[in-house]
């Protein structure tokens, strides 16, 4: 086996070598590796402020509103406007590009995800319930978003929150329902009206307590302004019918013409079940639309006899 001694120039190359591996190993453990500064969020352009409401034309599509106001001095140009809270399962869009110039305020619509109905989760509760995301496109052509807190001046969130979920606890345990017919009998020169409304418990466990059903705009029972219940259901309960009895409240032309909820009988109840614990409130019943067209003749008959 044959040997190969180093020269005294090799020694001095792999000195030089050494010992500049030695300096490269140095100033990489005494430099600290630092890691890409995270994008800062944009800043909202300013004079730009987010509320969001709900107004009562809004209610049955589950329609929330985003409104958005540009209090600055120039245009903008929002492409989206995205809605999310913990009260609420998912993120909802507005979607559509619009310019807001100075001084003009938009309400954009967006329709509400399924409600969070967890008894843990509102325990918790939510400092900052909501965020909107908007997204905009600056003068250079730039698209910018950032996410803020609206302002909530209504408590619009807790609102529905608090109503839906005490709906989904009602459907838990009972159906409700309002007959296919309006009855109506002659009495004392005035034809008398009634219409039932049924609750079926659905078997699974829980409790449904009814205190009570409210007059409308248009309807009130016969004696007094509203009708007392007291009622409780449980899964072994047969179902329940009650008979509402009827009168006019308006007879004004006017009455029939612009009637928006009328025909809508807001229950008092509260309803109990494992899952979504004890909640209580009003469940707005709505009578078909066929049953209301007979109410509204029936009162156009009323009001003329």
């Amino acid at each position: 086996m044959s040997r190969r001694w180093c020269s005294a120039r090799d020694v001095a190359v792999l000195s030089a070598v050494a010992a500049l591996s030695a300096v490269v190993l140095v100033l990489t453990a005494c430099t600290p590796v630092s890691p890409a500064p995270p994008a800062p969020d944009e800043e909202l352009p300013a004079g730009i402020s987010v509320r969001v409401f709900q107004s009562r034309f809004d209610y049955a599509s589950r329609t929330l509103k985003v409104s958005v106001t540009n209090d600055g001095n120039s245009d903008l140009d929002l492409r989206d406007a995205a809605f999310s809270s913990p009260y609420f399962a998912g993120q909802t869009h507005y979607g559509d590009d619009l310019v807001l110039s100075p001084g003009m305020t938009r309400d954009l619509p967006v329709v509400l995800p399924s409600p969070v109905c967890s008894t843990a989760g509102e325990a918790s509760g939510a400092p900052d319930p909501a965020t909107v995301v908007l997204t905009w496109q600056d003068p250079d052509g730039r698209v910018l978003s950032t996410s803020v807190t609206p302002r909530d001046d209504t408590d619009v969130l807790a609102q529905i929150l608090a109503e839906e979920c005490l709906a989904e606890a009602v459907r838990a345990v009972a159906s409700i329902a309002v007959g296919d017919e309006l009855r109506i009998d002659d009495g004392d020169g005035k034809p008398m009206a009634r219409v039932d409304i049924t609750i079926a418990p659905t078997g699974a466990a829980g409790t449904l307590t009814l205190t009570g059903v409210r007059s409308t705009v248009l309807l009130a029972p016969t004696t007094g302004e509203s009708w007392p219940l007291s009622v409780a259901l449980t899964a072994d309960s047969q179902p329940l019918t009650v008979a509402l009895d009827l009168r006019p409240t308006r007879c004004d032309p006017h009455a029939i013409a612009e009637d928006k909820r009328g025909t809508v009988f807001p229950l008092e109840l509260s309803a109990s079940s494992t899952d979504l614990g004890t909640r209580s409130g009003l469940i707005d019943v709505t009578v078909s639309d066929h049953v209301r067209s007979q109410i509204y003749d029936w009162i156009t008959q009323y009001c003329n006899s």
